[in-house]
């Protein structure tokens, strides 16, 4: 028996989820009941993703989800850290980790970024890093990271942005010295 209430809730459920999932799956953080959907509540969530992350500890989409559910609780830190000591290479794991942390601090973040570049020499990590330094980083120190960032991943073919800002940053830079030089020109 649906009420109103209940009707319009699960077809707003439905509604919000971004694609169709295949006949008879259901996708996370909702569960059958009856005929319809409903919302599972997140300590449920919680504990069916630890018990996947028991049973299969490489599963991403699992990570993927206890992380998302670690961050809306406010305690994503330790379950960040459980996901980098059980996947060191899973460089899309440690680009959200640092981005998670320069929302909390710019030095955590920092200390992410140093933690995982060396091991995890990743184009699109690199990207996120390089990011991160220009906004809160010297304009010396981020020449230093895109000089780093280039010799790691300069042959790779995907390079040619971090090539092209780089070189647009060393103009930059060209131009305020010349600036400080000569401030009438």
């Amino acid at each position: 028996l649906t009420t109103p209430k209940s009707a319009s809730l699960a077809s707003a459920t439905v509604k919000a989820a971004p694609a169709t999932p295949a006949p008879g799956v259901v996708q996370p953080g909702l569960v059958k009941a009856g005929t319809q959907l409903s919302v599972q509540p997140p300590a449920d969530r919680i504990k069916s993703l630890e018990a996947a992350l028991e049973a299969e500890p490489y599963d991403l989409g699992a990570w993927d989800g206890r992380l998302r559910e670690a961050i809306q609780e406010g305690k994503a830190e330790p379950v960040f850290e459980r996901a980098v000591k059980q996947l060191p290479f899973a460089a899309r794991i440690w680009a959200a980790y640092a981005e998670w942390s320069e929302m909390q601090d710019s030095a955590m973040a920092l200390g992410v970024y140093s933690r995982c570049l060396q091991q995890v020499p990743n184009m699109d990590l690199w990207l996120s890093y390089l990011n991160f330094s220009k906004r809160h980083q010297t304009l010396e120190e981020v020449l230093r990271s895109y000089g780093r960032a280039i010799d790691l991943l300069g042959s790779d073919w995907r390079a040619a942005p971090v090539w092209s800002d780089y070189l647009a940053l060393l103009k930059h830079a060209y131009n305020l010295k010349q600036k400080k030089e000569n401030p009438d020109a």
